[in-house]
């Protein structure tokens, strides 16, 4: 049973993810060395030992293990897998779902890594194979052979057999799937590395058929008949002649399951995807650059929570192309359309900024909807996806930081306050950072009218705000964007970047050591500091719970 959320924070958190990590290396090192001692010991394997040595145990010992890997590797991309998993983790355990959902990337991340550090030690071990069968080629024994004679070549058995080539092509691919999934190849490659990781992906699941086809791994079957298990023994001497056998290859279950597992997926989010029909109720350009949509489904709505994100496409674009975005406004009873926030930070916003100026024409931050007979911007959407901002609502005292366009999933969280009787959280503190200060209006209409429903509640420090601008601060500026009906926004808005030492040490004032949940959603180094404030605190005595936003 899954302990309960509240008796955790950030260093017994990172404190679990080491003990998750330690027993995970620990069960592939049994299963290894279950495999190892099994090659090791069986009379069945003497012969072949006799020419390959522990090169034969060390392949075969990690073939399970890379089996188990491949399977288990695409668990965490699966993301209808993953809704079911946080369907059934909401109902069990708050701290097992959130430490789920902050770790599908990093589960993802360790079991390829594991996976492809396995792949080269059993690349290794074979090559180190092809040689010995070379080598020291058993004249007497021809069925148990790889290599032709000890004039073959060991390049041959490496390429040009389809144990060897698969294996070659697969560790290849491997590999550059690895290479491709760093971080800058992602920020500025990203179709080419998503690309390269579904189709290599396909390529390795498919070649784990062929490349036990070669029958390499020979054991004998009569080694039960008097001296027949002898190594030693000769025709003179012995005259039960060995028999050898591959046996029943049992090495395509695994990639079946990881197949089976990949296409569901992609089958089951395709019907879902296609089922209906997305509507574009309204679209606007924002100030920053930046796109406001208004989505919906012409046969049903979609059940999103606050928090959750979906992926969306547009066809005028590109047919191959998702791109993830937190909805800021769920739908409800009475309206079931949700809208999204898009900034303008790649190649395929700016795409889409511009498909949509090409669209509307704009007069004083007014839309005008004159379509210059142009085709309609059509999407698809794929989602909701769970995320861990999701359990804000189950904590009593909330710190939010955002950067940016990650004020999004809080923005869900407000929206939904604003229209719904929430007891929890009953005290939020929202810090937003943004560069230019014309971002604020994205959502200082919420703001806006969230305060003004608290104080007809006699709830208003329900909710502080704080925003930050780090470029061309200028107060004149200011107060002409925010007029006086604004004025809630204009008094909160600061210059430069916050403290977050005195920020922090203001919730020690204010809470002493109550649990304090703490979300974060930006940009990576904003993520890291929130995160390390959080864990130096919590050495003091202090309980906060630390949680950021991503997508997987």
């Amino acid at each position: 049973m899954c302990v309960n959320l509240k008796i955790f924070n950030c260093t017994k958190w990172f404190f679990v993810k080491y003990i998750f990590l330690f027993l995970w290396i620990l069960s592939l090192f049994l299963v290894f060395c279950k495999s190892y001692k099994f090659y090791y010991d069986e009379p069945e394997y003497e012969r072949l030992k006799k020419i390959v040595g522990h090169g034969l145990c060390i392949s075969r010992a990690t073939a399970p293990v890379l089996y188990f890997l491949v399977a288990i590797s695409i668990l965490p991309v699966c993301r209808t897998f993953n809704q079911i998993i946080h369907c059934i983790l909401r109902r069990i355990s708050t701290f097992c779902l959130t430490f789920y959902l902050e770790n599908i990337k990093v589960l993802h991340m360790t079991f390829s890594i594991g996976l492809v550090l396995v792949s080269v030690i059993h690349a290794v071990a074979h090559t180190i194979n092809a040689k010995n069968f070379v080598q020291f080629y058993d004249w007497q024994h021809l069925d148990l052979n790889w290599a032709r004679g000890t004039n073959d070549s060991y390049l041959r058995l490496i390429f040009a057999t389809p144990t060897g080539f698969s294996g070659c092509f697969m560790l290849f691919a491997l590999i550059v799937m690895w290479i491709s999934s760093t971080r800058p190849i992602r920020h500025y490659y990203y179709n080419c590395y998503l690309a390269l990781h579904h189709l290599f992906m396909l390529m390795v699941l498919v070649l784990l058929y062929f490349h036990s086809l070669g029958n390499i791994i020979k054991f004998q079957t009569n080694v039960d008949l008097p001296c027949a298990h002898d190594v030693n023994a000769t025709d003179e001497t012995c005259h039960n002649k060995e028999q050898f056998s591959s046996g029943e290859h049992r090495g395509w279950i695994w990639p079946t399951i990881g197949l089976f597992i990949y296409l569901a997926d992609a089958f089951v989010r395709f019907i879902k995807r296609n089922a209906n029909d997305v509507v574009l109720h309204n679209m606007q350009k924002f100030p920053g650059k930046a796109v406001f949509l208004r989505l919906g489904l012409n046969k049903s709505k979609m059940n999103i929570r606050p928090g959750q994100y979906i992926l969306l496409q547009c066809l005028n674009i590109s047919s191959l192309e998702w791109h993830p975005f937190t909805v800021t406004k769920v739908p409800t009873k009475t309206d079931h359309t949700f809208t999204l926030l898009i900034a303008t930070r790649g190649d395929w916003t700016m795409e889409l900024y511009g498909k949509m100026s090409s669209r509307l024409c704009f007069q004083k931050h007014q839309t005008i909807k004159t379509y210059h007979k142009r085709p309609p911007l059509k999407f698809l959407v794929d989602g909701p996806f769970p995320s861990p901002l999701e359990s804000i609502f189950q904590h009593k005292i909330t710190l939010c930081v955002a950067g940016g366009v990650g004020i999004t999933p809080f923005i869900s969280v407000l929206n939904d306050l604003l229209y719904k009787l929430r007891k929890e959280p009953s005290r939020i503190h929202l810090t937003w950072v943004v560069t230019h200060v014309e971002q604020i209006l994205w959502f200082s209409s919420i703001f806006e009218q969230l305060m003004e429903k608290l104080w007809q509640q006699n709830a208003p420090d329900r909710l502080d705000i704080q925003l930050y601008v780090t470029k061309n601060f200028n107060a004149q500026k200011i107060a002409k964007i925010f007029h006086q009906e604004s004025s809630f926004v204009k008094s909160r808005i600061h210059s430069g970047r916050p403290n977050w030492c005195s920020l922090f040490s203001y919730l020690d004032f204010l809470y002493q050591k109550q649990e304090v949940a703490v979300f974060s959603s930006g940009p990576k180094s904003l993520n890291a500091e929130i995160q390390k404030m959080c864990h130096e605190k919590n050495k003091l005595g202090y309980n906060y719970w630390f949680l950021h936003q991503g997508f997987h």
